[in-house]
């Protein structure tokens, strides 16, 4: 992994949520910034997956993006998004090699908080996973909402979370991937 952290596994299948793994960036073998946020060996022990991030980057305006299983495809991934800041709504879509998550703002004492839902992550078809994305930036008034597809058709076993636009994730990001 590289940001030097191992996520432990665990978790069992059951009614209520059970945890999986989590990372908190900056403590737990992780002293610095980190560009990616790596879950490996996720067991396919529960029916859904939902990652919490309360993250902010070192540069203004920076996205996460979500890999699954490491697949780098040049279009495996289809992302759409709504925003809105302020009085500037947005939205856009693309294909690409990651899947849009939400942005981060500049670092300081306010995360981003983010939920990330994954439904039938351990389900080894040939139908797209989806995945849907919510948040909002502490600094001012706004919200994101995010969703996709990734086009593999394994189990998902690897998440990695990347940050873009030349950004690192600050040290005292969060990221928990739990089993529902």
């Amino acid at each position: 992994m590289s940001t030097g952290a191992q996520p432990g596994a665990g978790g069992g299948a059951g009614g209520g949520a059970s945890k999986l793994a989590e990372v908190i960036v900056g403590q737990g073998g992780v002293s610095a910034p980190a560009a990616t946020i790596d879950f490996t060996n996720i067991p396919s022990t529960s029916r859904h997956l939902q990652l919490l991030i309360a993250a902010h980057g070192t540069v203004n305006g920076m996205w996460s993006y979500l890999r699954f299983n490491n697949d780098a495809g040049a279009t495996s991934y289809w992302s759409q998004w709504l925003s809105g800041n302020a009085a500037s709504p947005g939205a856009g879509s693309e294909n690409a090699s990651w899947g849009r998550v939400a942005p981060h703002g500049v670092s300081g004492p306010t995360a981003t908080p983010v939920i990330v839902w994954i439904p039938n992550y351990a389900l080894a078809t040939s139908l797209l996973r989806g995945w849907l994305a919510g948040g909002s930036d502490g600094r001012y008034p706004a919200v994101t909402q995010t969703g996709g597809n990734w086009a593999g058709s394994a189990a998902i076993s690897r998440i990695t979370i990347l940050a873009d636009s030349g950004g690192l994730f600050a040290a005292d990001s969060y990221f928990g991937l739990y089993g529902l």
